[in-house]
């Protein structure tokens, strides 16, 4: 998933958008900058490990959730994230694990 791809998400979630319409220029930019805080708070404790614009698909949802939370306040909706961060760091430590190689006799 892409930087772009996230915050479309947001939007989706959030209800701003639907699936096939395009976001307002404002809304992109402003949800653009809660995705970044979003990434950079994940980043300070230790939970990011790709580029913006490669986000992995076994954390997508979960970060997009957190950004949708963040963004809230902006359209006044609500939205619940409960344990997205949990999903988040789950899947960075199985990203750190080694692949084991078997040995067949």
């Amino acid at each position: 998933m892409t930087r772009a791809e996230a915050i479309r998400q947001v939007l989706e979630n959030l209800r701003v958008i639907d699936a096939v319409s395009e976001p307002a220029a404002e809304d992109f930019a402003r949800v653009g900058r809660r995705v970044d805080q979003e990434r950079a708070r994940l980043m300070d404790k230790g939970l990011v490990w790709w580029d913006e614009d490669s986000i992995p698909d076994a954390v997508a949802g979960a970060f997009c959730d957190l950004a949708s939370v963040r963004s809230m306040n902006i359209f006044a909706k609500s939205y619940d994230a409960t344990g997205a961060e949990a999903m988040i760091a789950a899947a960075k430590s199985s990203e750190r694990r080694e692949s084991v190689r078997a040995t067949y006799y």
